[in-house]
Formats: structure tokens, sequence, C-alpha cells
């Protein structure tokens, strides 16, 4: 209990830290002044656009996932399950948060605590590839030089190498499981544990169908931060928005803050410092933090208690 304090306090710590450096250095009545500016058009899109990622393309990538992990929910409950857990998820230290959607899932379908845990590691991996399919894809298409497209090509083909090879034989090979059983027992148990729904029925189309999604709600916040940085009067070409984006998204993922505030605006202004003074990428980073966290957050308020009733309530009272 102490050392979960402990990590409470560290991300609140850290969150506060970093705006306490951004405004020691940047004039807080410029950032206003550039809020007060921001296009009111493209922000309201950008909300409709983070409504429908969180409430559809995220819930379907999620309900999508545990069919392939055989517990079969509709759309409607997981969007209770996923959107439900936002604000507990990103509240609680290091997103601990998530562990409640594991104890639904054990308690309302039986599922065992080891495929939700998997459900995590396996959506985050999701994610993670998708982004980086983003970064690698921009770098190709958009290096003039041959050497640099080769550098940027050769991670592409071999992901897809390996995605063909994971979908014909299974997600990980036998020498995997092997190095990881010395490695961490119950990582390997997850891992193995996903590695043997390769040879279910529908296999295939699952994988596809939920990498799509995972590249739908990934992209769907990429189109998100180009709108809001135009919102905020921000031009960037198109090679280096969509090279660092996903960067920042990854960046404003890791579970060092709270609703990834702080890292988002630092990545902003460290990877865009080129196209904007500062405070303009502040503004902007506060911007997208509002859309792509407490808009979500502020959905989950109104499913909190929903989802907690069904947490503790029998398994037989619907």
């Amino acid at each position: 209990m102490r050392r979960r304090f402990l990590k409470y306090i560290f991300v609140w710590t850290i969150t506060v830290s970093i705006f306490i450096i951004l405004f020691s250095r940047i004039n807080y009545r410029e950032v206003l002044e550039v809020l007060r500016g921001v296009d009111r058009s493209l922000f309201i899109i950008a909300i409709g656009i983070s409504i429908f990622g969180n409430l559809y393309l995220s819930c379907q990538k999620y309900r999508r996932l545990l069919q392939l992990l055989k517990c079969d929910i509709n759309l409607r409950e997981a969007i209770l399950i996923k959107v439900g857990t936002i604000p507990i998820k990103n509240l609680l230290p290091a997103k601990s948060g998530e562990v409640l959607r594991a104890i639904y899932l054990k308690h309302r379908h039986n599922f065992s605590y080891l495929r939700g845990g998997g459900s995590i590691f396996f959506g985050m991996g999701l994610s993670f590839i998708a982004l980086t399919f983003f970064i690698l894809l921009t770098g190709f298409f958009y290096n003039d030089d041959i050497k640099g497209r080769y550098y940027f090509g050769l991670p592409i083909l071999s992901g897809l190498i390996i995605g063909a090879m994971s979908l014909r034989k299974g997600i990980f090979p036998q020498t995997t499981h092997q190095w990881l059983e010395k490695k961490n027992r119950k990582i390997a148990a997850i891992i193995r544990n996903i590695a043997e729904l390769s040879h279910e029925k529908h296999y295939k189309r699952r994988m596809i169908a939920l990498f799509g999604y995972s590249l739908g709600f990934e992209g769907a916040k990429a189109i998100n931060y180009l709108l809001l940085f135009n919102a905020c009067g921000i031009t960037i070409p198109p090679e280096p928005a969509l090279f660092f984006i996903p960067m920042v998204i990854m960046i404003s993922s890791l579970p060092i803050s709270v609703f990834g505030l702080g890292t988002r605006e630092s990545a902003i202004i460290a990877f865009f410092s080129d196209y904007a003074p500062p405070a303009q990428l502040l503004s902007a980073g506060i911007t997208i933090s509002f859309v792509e966290s407490i808009v979500p957050l502020i959905m989950g308020l109104f499913l909190m208690k929903p989802f907690l009733t069904r947490l503790v309530e029998p398994k037989n009272k619907s």
C-alpha cells in the first residue's frame, strides 16, 4: 500500500514539476493569448473525433481483442468496461486501474486473470506496433536518400514477414517461450497462452481486424494532433508531423505523469521547435491534452458508476 501511494505521489510530482519548469521559461500571458485565439471549428471537430475514437474505435479494438482471447462481449459492454475505467486508470499510479478490467471480466465472464493480464499487454503492444508502423512508413516515403529509405524500409519489410509468419505459425516461436521462461515465468505464461490461440478458427481474420482498429484509433489521434496544431495557428509540413506525432503519442503514454500531462507538452516543444515559438507549442499541447485526455475522462465519469455497480453486483443479476 505504501509503495502504491509513493507511486501516486511520484506521478503527480512529475506532472506538476514539468509544468512549473515550462511556465518558468514561457510567458503564461502569451500562452493564454494563443488559447483565446484557438479556432473553435477545428477544436469542435477534434472533440468529435476524440469521442468517436474512444467510444467506437478503441472499444471495438478492445472487443476484438477479447474475442481473440475467447471472451465474447458486445460493443455496449466493451464501452462500459473501456470508457468506464478511464478515470480510474488514469488517476491511479502507473495506470494500475487497468487491473479492474481483468477483475470485471473474471467476475462477469469467468475470464481468467492470466488472459485478462494478457489483454493489457497485447493491447499496449498493438498500439506500439501501429505507431511504429506510422513512423517507419513516413520515414520511407518522405526520405529522398536511397540509404535512408533502406533504413526505414528494412524494418517495415521485416515486420511484414514476421506478421505473415505469426498469422501462419503463431505469434511467438518456441525459442521465444524458452527464453522468457528463464527471464520471467509470468510473462512467459501470458505469451504462451496468447500464442496458443493462433490455432483457433478465424484467428487470421480477427487478427487483421484487430490491427485495423488499432491503426484506426492511433490514426485518429494523429489527425487530432494535426487539427489542433492548425487550430493554434501552427503549420507543420506533413513529413515531420507524421514522423514525430506518433513519437509524442508514445511518450505521453508512459506511466510517469497524470493523463500524459507535461510529458506530451514537453515532447511537442522538443520535436516541433523549428515550426513555432514555445508559447504557441505549449498552447497546442495543452489543447491536445484537453481533447485527448480530459474529454475521454469526462466521458468516463458518466460510465464509471455503472461499471463499478456491475463489478460488485452478483453475476446472475443483470
